[in-house]
């Protein structure tokens, strides 16, 4: 054991002992976080029920395929009116739910195949130490890129009285980098500002080297929707412009199997006009709201010169419309590619 060199697994989790065989390397780790957030009621709790075992495939190392043990928690919800008692934490960016190999290696056999197709490819993981049939290869390549789960997401900015709100399909693949600019164009920011978002404790957003006295925060561009999905619901806090704090409810539910040709994210519905960019958070927003519909409002003059042709009562849904299209073409490009590749080959 003193020959093996250091593991590079995710932060979250704690080696607590490997075994390695002659064929094999088996990782026993568990969870660094001791606390989880019910996925029904949205409330913390800290108190474990019991821990059950996953047996998830994962990278090789040192020329071995390996085998990673999770010690997974499940936990009391401690609201009594939560019709859930126990919940499993899930294995947020490790493993999706009921899959049965960590993410990384998933996205490795997707590149695999992407590039070198089936038979190749097949060749090519035995020579990396990751064996998968051709045949298994090409049927998760395309049930990636073929089949759409999507959920509805709703929108909300708190604090807003009449409500602003926006309703908008998403598939549960996207990261949530690319979430985040689907938010940006579906309320109508510009994203001029730092943004994050926060799931119970957790943080995630653009990577950085500050805890800001919590725990670290995760980067989004590695973290898919699907990953924090443990139900068919979510929630979330969004939260754009550190300094306006402009926070936002993200809730998304009704997951399901979306249509075959459509191209997703797909704007639904909403009501009224975003607040224009650094107009001073909620408070801000609300005396401009003021002054613009008071002609007397000493301020009046100011405020409308500054919001020209806006409207809070309208919401400009073209290049809405648009700015999403330009987003969902960007999927629909990896999944034409990858059809007519698919065709030549066959």
């Amino acid at each position: 054991m003193s020959r093996l060199r250091s593991l590079d697994l995710p932060r979250s989790l704690v080696v607590r002992r490997v075994v390695a065989l002659d064929n094999r390397v088996e990782i026993e780790v568990g969870l660094r976080k001791r606390s989880a957030v019910c996925p029904d009621c949205q409330c913390p709790t800290q108190r474990i029920h019991s821990f059950y075992q996953r047996k998830l495939a994962d990278l090789p190392w040192q020329g071995r395929p390996a085998t990673l043990i999770v010690s997974v928690p499940r936990f009391f919800c401690q609201t009594m009116l939560c019709p859930r008692r126990t919940f499993v934490m899930p294995l947020e960016g490790i493993t999706v739910r009921h899959g049965r190999q960590t993410t990384r290696l998933a996205d490795l056999h997707y590149y695999i195949a992407h590039t070198l197709g089936g038979s190749a490819g097949a060749r090519m993981t035995v020579r990396l130490c990751c064996p998968i049939s051709a045949d298994t290869l090409v049927r998760r390549l395309l049930s990636r890129v073929q089949n759409t789960t999507k959920g509805t997401a709703l929108i909300e900015l708190t604090d807003t009285a009449p409500l602003i709100w926006r309703e908008v399909d998403v598939p549960t693949s996207l990261t949530l980098r690319t979430l985040h600019e689907v938010i940006q164009v579906t309320m109508g920011w510009l994203d001029y500002h730092l943004w994050e978002f926060t799931l119970g404790d957790q943080r995630y957003g653009l990577p950085d080297n500050e805890d800001w006295g919590g725990l670290p925060r995760r980067n989004a561009a590695k973290t898919r929707l699907r990953d924090l999905l443990t139900t068919s619901r979510l929630e979330m806090v969004y939260e754009y412009d550190f300094g306006d704090g402009w926070r936002h409810r993200f809730l998304i539910n009704n997951v399901r199997q979306g249509k075959a040709g459509e191209g997703y994210p797909k704007y639904i519905a909403g009501q009224y006009a975003c607040p224009p960019e650094d107009c001073g958070g909620i408070p801000g927003f609300y005396h401009m709201l003021e002054s613009w519909a008071d002609p007397d409002h000493p301020d009046h003059d100011e405020v409308s010169a500054y919001l020209e042709d806006w409207n809070p009562n309208e919401i400009n849904e073209l290049p809405l419309r648009n700015a999403l299209n330009r987003i969902a073409n960007k999927r629909n490009a990896v999944r034409t590619r990858l059809n007519k590749t698919m065709k030549s080959s066959s």
